[in-house]
């Protein structure tokens, strides 16, 4: 097996057994927006940059479980800089049952981050680690805040999900 394709395969084992044959119980949009520092812990804060992020996606809840397919666009502040491209595939364990008003998750995912400056451009495979809190507004919305790090990047966001 081609070692490059070893996180695909383990992410793809992970869903299939926490998925199992368990139909999803919603199909959701997301939207955030957010703040990111690219750098760190890598890189001292002083040499890193700010950017501002934002993230569109579908995705699909199963009772402790959800995945999502998202694009997420990183433009730091100096914006003659580029911007950073990245479609991602998340999983998240989600601790409290459906209809719970408040639910906190973890997770992470698979990127490919296309880098897009002036200069040119290049596509990097990456994973990252997510941590965050759902609180459902009313049976079809809720609102949520997470934290994502990339290893070079720290991203907080808030955004929504529309469930339909």
């Amino acid at each position: 097996m081609n070692f490059r394709a070893l996180p695909l395969a383990v992410l793809i084992t992970f869903c299939s057994l926490w998925a199992g044959q368990a139909r999803a119980q919603d199909v959701f949009i997301s939207g955030d927006a957010g703040l990111a520092l690219i750098g760190p812990p890598l890189v001292p804060l002083d040499q890193g940059a700010a950017a501002l992020t934002s993230r569109i996606g579908l995705g699909a809840e199963f009772d402790r479980f959800q995945v999502e397919f998202d694009v997420g666009v990183v433009s730091p502040f100096a914006f003659g800089e580029g911007v950073l491209l990245v479609p991602s595939l998340d999983a998240s364990f989600l601790f409290r049952r459906p209809g719970a008003d408040v639910r906190p998750y973890v997770g992470g995912g698979l990127d490919l981050v296309y880098v897009l400056s002036n200069y040119g451009g290049f596509a990097l495979p990456w994973a990252h680690l997510t941590a965050g809190v759902d609180s459902r507004i009313n049976a079809r919305t809720s609102f949520y805040g997470e934290v994502r790090t990339y290893g070079l990047e720290l991203q907080f966001s808030a955004g929504s999900k529309f469930r339909f």
